[in-house]
């Protein structure tokens, strides 16, 4: 018996971080894992090694006319090997400029390959537990290399446009530098322009698992280091949080 020939793998060489596009798309899913990131006990590195991965992967993005749901069965058959996707990275990548501080980029990565299992209701009407995880990775100590892989679902998360994106600059990757600010960005993006949206303290504190109970504590805490933030590198600032 003949076996059917499996598509290669795709793999991207190697890039410096300059090289990369100035903007990249972040797809509507995958912006509401991000903006729930404190529930997935992501930190500030897997949210860049994300970002990174998101330029690197702007050549591959596609838009479709098809939408997906959480584990589609379409991504659950052996098109997940035949969709995957390899990324070659050095640790320097994904750090800002001059540091030499490469062990949250490990720790990030462990967070990023851990197994997610959810049960899943199959076309027979069948409960089955299935288990996945967002990357795999080898690494090369004496080198520093990485190798990145991405299977089927979260391949294709990120890539797939086909629910609408927001696009974001390349200068937010190191200049925003906590879990707060990188989801209070991409939920600005959200909020069209001509609307003043107001926050309260009930739908902050739910926003950034806090529990203020004054203004005075959320501006000082909160909006003030956000501002400062913004002014470095993004694009909402003068917009929103003047």
């Amino acid at each position: 018996m003949i076996q059917e020939e499996k598509k290669p793998k795709k793999i991207l060489e190697h890039k410096e971080f300059s090289e990369l596009p100035t903007t990249a798309f972040m797809p509507n899913p995958l912006k509401a894992f991000i903006l729930s990131s404190k529930d997935h006990d992501l930190n500030i590195h897997c949210l860049r090694v994300i970002s990174i991965l998101l330029f690197r992967l702007k050549g591959e993005q596609m838009r479709t006319k098809k939408q997906i749901t959480l584990f589609d069965t379409e991504w659950l058959t052996e098109r997940q090997e035949a969709e995957s996707m390899s990324m070659k990275f050095f640790l320097k990548d994904f750090i800002p400029e001059g540091s030499k501080n490469y062990r949250p980029v490990i720790e990030a990565l462990d967070i990023l390959a851990r197994t997610i299992k959810v049960n899943f209701v199959n076309e027979i009407g069948e409960t089955i537990i299935l288990t996945d995880n967002i990357l795999g990775y080898s690494y090369n100590p004496k080198k520093r290399g990485i190798n990145i892989k991405m299977r089927g679902y979260w391949y294709k998360n990120f890539v797939d446009l086909s629910r609408t994106s927001n696009e974001f600059p390349k200068s937010i990757v190191f200049n925003l530098s906590s879990v707060n600010s990188v989801t209070f960005y991409f939920w600005l993006k959200t909020v069209p322009l001509a609307v003043e949206t107001q926050l309260t303290m009930e739908n902050i504190n739910a926003k950034f698992k806090t529990s203020y109970e004054f203004i005075s504590d959320v501006e000082r805490r909160i909006l003030i280091p956000l501002k400062e933030e913004f002014d470095r590198g993004a694009d909402r600032s003068e917009e929103h949080t003047s």
